[in-house]
């Protein structure tokens, strides 16, 4: 998909003449047959999906590039960078909301009794597994580590300091983007449509359970409150689509989908209806008010108690419950207006951390790659 190959800076390397591709590694030596689904993210030109087997086999072949993963808790791509003495730069921080992982529910389906020996014997694995690969980490370091933001663990505490670079999300280029080409026109609504009931079932890059999958309601639901919305506001709302999703049209609630433009469409918006996403970065950034609107199926997933409620709490915000006839009937009451320094005090933790360069996020990146030693033309 185009919108990541520019996400991630590809197009930028490209043109200084390096020669760039994206891998999805998948869990699995080998393929054994061709995959039903696959996210979307990793369909288009330079973008490939690589069992275990076919990764090593790639570098292997590769072991003169430089890689860039994102994190660096993965012992596979250790183990390879490791074995072959490569270079390689980890990207952490670059894309985050607020997320509380110690409101996960357990789920009332899921086996209570555990054997005590199997999930003993699970444990010893995991941190033997750990152990190893920290051990290849602290072999081969990465080259630099790329930092959105403060973050404490310890992998980072074995890379020196001079080797972590601060910078800012990938959003903040996209912004920086928008800003300078932009002549700002609040002419719409727009609904940064994070996939919900429209999920790749794949779930590689979701991992959560879609609350609107195969619910038809829900589409009548939010069609009616984008029809109230646009009766108060004399304005049309449109759709952000989410790059990630399986449409199975190209309008939602009779609402035409516009992709990889979210940053100009915030930007030239009223205000903004979400669930929640990293896409508030924009909201944040251009003053925009925001409208979180969900349902009572929405309530029930993990999503909502580790992303939506911390985060709505963070800024203020009263969702509008459409399952709740008062809200249902008059949702622009509850169209938040974001507090300056709140909004602020997050983009300073979670999109640029002060002092970071003002230039895209490929272009430092870039410099970097020349230091250690691989050049483009």
């Amino acid at each position: 998909m185009r919108r990541d190959y520019h996400r991630f800076g590809l197009e930028y390397l490209e043109r200084k003449g390096y020669d760039v591709e994206i891998w999805i590694v998948r869990n699995g030596m080998v393929r054994k047959h061709r995959l039903q689904m696959s996210a979307g993210m990793y369909k288009g030109k330079n973008m490939f999906e690589l069992f275990l087997l076919e990764f090593e086999q790639k570098v292997r072949k590769n072991k003169n590039g430089v890689y860039v993963f994102a994190g660096c808790s993965n012992a596979i791509y250790v183990k390879a960078m490791e074995k072959y003495k490569c270079k390689y730069i980890i990207y952490e921080g670059t894309g985050n909301i607020i997320i509380d992982y110690s409101k996960t529910k357990v789920s009332k389906n899921k086996v209570k009794v555990i054997h005590l020996f199997t999930s003993w014997l699970h444990q010893e694995y995991k941190k033997r597994v750990l152990q190893s690969a920290l051990k290849n980490f602290r072999k081969n370091l990465p080259q630099y580590v790329f930092l959105g933001r403060e973050i404490k663990n310890r992998w980072l505490s074995y890379v020196p300091s001079d080797r972590k670079i601060y910078i800012h999300s990938f959003d903040y280029d996209r912004y920086m983007e928008t800003r300078e080409k932009n002549e700002i026109n609040e002419k719409y609504i727009v609904y940064i449509d994070s996939g919900w009931g429209n999920l790749d079932q794949d779930k590689v890059l979701t991992n959560y359970y879609d609350p609107w999958d195969k619910n038809a309601n829900i589409w009548d639901k939010l069609e009616s409150v984008f029809d109230k919305l646009e009766r108060y506001y004399h304005l049309p709302v449109i759709v952000a689509g989410h790059p990630h999703t399986k449409y199975t049209s190209r309008s939602l609630c009779n609402r035409k989908i516009i992709f990889n433009k979210t940053s100009e469409l915030v930007a030239n918006a009223r205000f903004v209806i979400m669930q929640w996403s990293t896409s508030v970065s924009f909201a944040l950034l251009f003053k925009k008010d925001i409208l979180a609107l969900i349902d009572n199926d929405f309530k029930k997933t993990d999503y909502w108690r580790q992303c939506c409620i911390p985060n709505y709490k963070y800024f203020g915000i009263t969702p509008c419950n459409m399952d709740i006839p008062k809200m249902a009937e008059s949702p622009w009451e509850y169209v938040h207006k974001i507090d300056e320094q709140t909004a602020q005090k997050y983009i300073s933790e979670y999109i640029k951390k002060p002092g970071t360069p003002e230039k895209l996020f490929a272009e430092v990146v870039e410099e970097k790659i020349r230091e250690i030693g691989l050049n483009g033309r």
